[in-house]
């Protein structure tokens, strides 16, 4: 038992003092954003008209993807908290079938809505890059 209790805390500190490494691997993209290195004249003037801050007029195809990924990402955050929950249900069941049925009945409802959703996420991003690259080149 002591050795279990002893690999955990290793595997739990290395995990932790690892994420120390995380502002030293995101330094170069940093540096660019702030620097402006790394960018080509073909994006200059991306921001206006397409995405441009909140009070510039948007592109409908980029408001249209900004809708609708927002829109499902509550969805997802909604379908998580369901799986949460049938968790926190089945966790303090005591042994009770009816509440454990409930439980399960939330946790499974909660996955596929998850699923769902994903799922959704990827065919809206797939078409909504392809409807983007059709009218862009033509």
């Amino acid at each position: 038992m002591k050795n279990i209790k002893y690999i955990f805390s290793l595997v739990l500190v290395l995990i932790f003092s690892l994420n120390v490494l995380l502002p030293v691997a995101q330094a170069n993209s940093l540096w660019e954003s702030q620097v402006g290195m790394g960018t080509e004249s073909g994006d200059v003037g991306y921001q206006y008209g397409e995405r441009g801050s909140a009070s510039d007029v948007k592109d409908v195809r980029a408001f249209m993807a900004d809708l609708i990924n927002i829109f499902l990402g509550f969805l997802g955050i909604i379908f998580l908290v369901l799986i949460i929950y049938g968790g926190f249900l089945w966790m303090n069941a005591s042994g009770d079938e009816a509440k454990i049925t409930k439980a399960k009945s939330i946790l499974v409802t909660g996955i596929i809505g998850l699923v769902v959703i994903m799922a959704s996420f990827a065919i809206a991003t797939f078409v909504i890059e392809k409807i983007y690259n059709a009218t862009l080149n033509s």
